[in-house]
């Protein structure tokens, strides 16, 4: 089945997919089995998805409105199935002023913020290795490389260090598995993967 023009639907960023606009029709991804309990592979390269939820800057699903939980299920429909998500195990986590969602699958991983409207899918690997990221513009006000960033990080990663177009760099905090760049000119991000290796992840776009 085709995506129906103008529907908002995932493209294509780095290694996840973040939420775009189309203008045209694209066949949808093929859905995945949705997962009935926690994967063990998230559980244990994320700290937020481990069984021990309350407190902290995270909490379960359970006390989220019914607003954010419709939001939720319509993320898990169309070109979303492909992840085989389940909003039943989703966490709520802070990030600073931030209250982001991470919504695990059978076969990967999703980040909603619906305070901004800002989300981005990848697959498994792709959370574990660090490169599920999306920029929120970019190009913003004539300045080079990315806007607002959002990214997903693995255990291990207490900060990333951001390289701007510029030739700068600057250390920004991981919380709770999640970092938000707001300041613009990102080009790249180095994060730590599941493995403890440093890889060097693009800016989409930049």
């Amino acid at each position: 089945m085709a995506l129906l023009l103008c529907l908002v639907a995932l493209a294509v960023v780095g290694g996840g997919v973040a939420l775009a606009a189309t203008l045209s029709a694209q066949p949808e991804p093929a859905p995945a089995s949705p997962v009935a309990t926690m994967p063990s592979e998230l559980s244990a390269h994320f700290a937020a998805l481990a069984d021990s939820v309350e407190g902290n800057g995270v909490a379960d699903v359970g006390a989220a409105s019914s607003e954010i939980k419709e939001r939720l299920d319509r993320g898990t429909e169309g070109i979303g199935a492909q992840y085989g998500l389940n909003t039943g195990l989703a966490r709520e986590v802070t990030y600073q002023s931030h209250h982001v969602w991470l919504v695990p699958g059978s076969a990967g991983l999703c980040l909603h913020d619906y305070e901004t409207g800002t989300g981005v899918c990848g697959p498994i690997k792709d959370a574990i290795a660090g490169t599920v990221i999306t920029d929120v513009g970019g190009d913003e006000h004539g300045i080079a490389g990315g806007g607002t960033v959002y990214g997903i990080a693995a255990n291990g990663n207490s900060q990333v260090v951001v390289h701007d177009a510029n030739g700068s760099t600057e250390d920004v905090p991981v919380e709770n598995n999640v970092y938000i760049i707001t300041h613009t000119g990102a080009v790249s991000v180095e994060v730590t993967d599941g493995a403890g290796q440093v890889q060097t992840v693009a800016v989409p776009g930049s």
